[in-house]
């Protein structure tokens, strides 16, 4: 296994304790386990994706108290949608198109099986996961990827 690969695991690993733990239980409205597959279906392949996808879909429904739809749906089509889009455009711009129509998506699957949505939620759970995702990115390409640049 790669050291990239263990990185990402090491990653996902503590994005996936912050959803189960939520240390900002009531100020902070996002899903970092989602964010962290989204940061995978942009930075590695496409079956390393649907692994993780599919792991990490599988543990978010073992330990949900009300998965309105199931993660292993979302994650999956999550990692074939950004491979899809990666592999017909490769700018920044359709990354940073990518990031917000993802977050939009993820946001209407979650709400559709709710009878009462409130939009002021909806828009407070897209701008911090936006804004978290971008921060995440940041710091995760710090640690992760430098070691890609320095093995070609």
């Amino acid at each position: 296994m790669k050291d990239k690969n263990i990185k990402i695991i090491i990653a996902l690993t503590v994005l996936f304790l912050f959803d189960v733990i939520k240390p900002f239980r009531y100020c902070l409205a996002t899903e970092f386990i989602f964010l962290g597959i989204l940061f995978v279906s942009l930075h590695c392949s496409l079956y390393f994706s649907l692994c993780t996808g599919i792991v990490c879909g599988y543990l978010k429904d073992a330990l949900s108290y009300n998965p309105a739809i199931p993660g292993i749906i979302v994650f999956v089509l999550l990692c074939v949608y950004v491979d899809y889009i990666l592999r017909h455009f490769q700018r920044k711009i359709i990354k940073i198109f990518i990031i917000i129509s993802a977050v939009i998506m993820y946001t209407f699957f979650c709400n559709m099986y709710h009878t009462t949505v409130t939009y002021g939620f909806m828009l407070f759970f897209i701008s911090q996961s936006i804004l978290i995702f971008f921060l995440m990115n940041h710091f995760l390409e710090k640690w992760i990827l430098p070691q890609e640049e320095n093995d070609e």
